[in-house]
């Protein structure tokens, strides 16, 4: 197996050292694994779909360390588990010359996102093209202690702010395409979580942003064989 294929499934969760503990789940055929963030601003999901290993789920606690591991092997590895009792407590990866162990957390401890009930209507749909992502990552690297970006939907045109305050602040300000539209007024987000998810999905096939005045938004992506949903919930207020 190519070891650029695990990385690449770990990037999309794991969202710069945000979401270290997770449970992978196989079922002979694919991986999928889902997970909240620490402050439960936003919830995700992320599958890889052609991962032959037998059907197995086993807990990781520190996603940080898994990736260290695997930096010390080839891109050609081999992976293998131990378990007792049903349960898997470590996994093995390997190269020609090197091999890595990883020992697995006890499901118990590992945050389980709360089931998503019935999504509310999404009234706005954002382009999330390359020049969109361009904008927001260069905003955001200008504004780095910014903590949340606002979509703004009023008088037939849509608007993202990074810096949004009720009173004057340093903030950077661009208009957005939407392919569907509705005044909703001004939602807002954690910007660090939804910079680190498009770096970590930059280049996919399809990308889409889905808004809804009731303070949720759907950022997904098709990548290949990776296909990645995020729900963020908005905060009170930017700041």
């Amino acid at each position: 197996m190519n070891k650029a294929v695990i990385t690449k499934f770990i990037d999309k969760y794991h969202l710069g050292g945000n979401i270290e503990s997770v449970k992978w789940e196989t079922d002979g055929d694919g991986l999928k694994t889902k997970f909240i963030s620490e402050n439960r601003s936003m919830l995700g999901e992320v599958t890889l779909s052609k991962f032959p290993f037998e059907k197995l789920q086993f807990g990781l606690y520190t996603t940080s360390q898994l990736k260290k591991l695997l930096d010390v092997l080839d891109n050609d590895i081999d992976i293998d588990h131990s378990k007792a009792d049903d349960k898997v407590f470590s996994i093995h990866a390997q190269d020609k010359k090197s091999k890595v162990t990883y020992m697995c957390s006890d499901l118990s401890v590992i945050p389980t996102p709360p089931p998503l009930k019935q999504l509310p209507e999404f009234e706005v749909e954002v382009n999330l093209d390359s020049e969109f992502t361009t904008r927001f990552t260069k905003g955001k690297s200008a504004l780095p202690d910014v903590t949340t970006f606002t979509i703004d939907c009023k008088d037939g045109v849509a608007t993202l702010i990074i810096g949004y305050t009720s009173v004057a602040s340093n903030q950077v300000k661009f208009t957005i395409d939407t392919k569907e539209y509705s005044d909703i007024g001004k939602v807002s987000f954690s910007s660090g979580l939804f910079n680190e998810v498009l770096k970590a999905n930059k280049g996919a096939k399809t990308s889409t942003m889905k808004v809804s005045s009731n303070g949720l938004a759907h950022v997904s992506f098709v990548d290949g064989e990776y296909t990645s949903d995020y729900y963020f919930v908005a905060v009170d207020e930017a700041n």
